[in-house]
């Protein structure tokens, strides 16, 4: 009896493994990478835009990159910074000729060169991974709950 309860637990084990595996496969995410995304970029972009609570101060020509303003951390809010000694900036990257698109998401933690004079400049001093895996979940989340476009071909551009 004993190794009949052994091997029940087992093979349970194995399911759920290769289950968690083939979920896994599908959309993965890491510390600040968002995988196989099957969506239109205008779509990527719209769910960049929603899932951050600060706007994005640059947007590249292609709409492939996105900078926000920089901002600091208030709690569990994110809010826009004016004159921070210490701030953060997150940047997304978009990598992909067609889908599905990759996600790349960086963010900096710069601190003022001159405490007195912020207009020296910053340097980058650590990296917020734990803001980027919480805009990464938000976004995946858009992405997934988000309705169907009524268009058919919506990266479709003739000219």
């Amino acid at each position: 009896m004993m190794g009949y309860s052994c091997l029940v637990k087992m093979s349970k084990c194995l399911i759920s493994l290769s289950l968690l595996i083939i979920l896994s496969s599908c959309t993965s995410i890491s510390a600040g990478r968002l995988d196989n995304l099957d969506y239109s970029i205008n779509e990527i972009r719209q769910g960049c835009r929603r899932s951050l609570p600060v706007p994005f101060e640059y947007v590249s020509q292609d709409g492939r990159v996105l900078r926000s303003v920089p901002f600091i951390r208030e709690g569990t809010t994110l809010v826009e910074a004016k004159d921070a000694i210490a701030r953060a900036q997150l940047e997304v990257i978009i990598r992909g000729h067609s889908r599905p698109y990759n996600i790349e998401v960086n963010v900096p933690v710069s601190q003022a060169k001159n405490e007195v004079s912020l207009s020296k400049g910053y340097t980058k001093i650590a990296s917020d991974d734990e803001v980027a895996k919480i805009f990464l979940a938000r976004l995946n989340a858009y992405l997934t709950n988000r309705q169907a476009p009524p268009n058919i071909i919506d990266d479709y551009r003739p000219f």
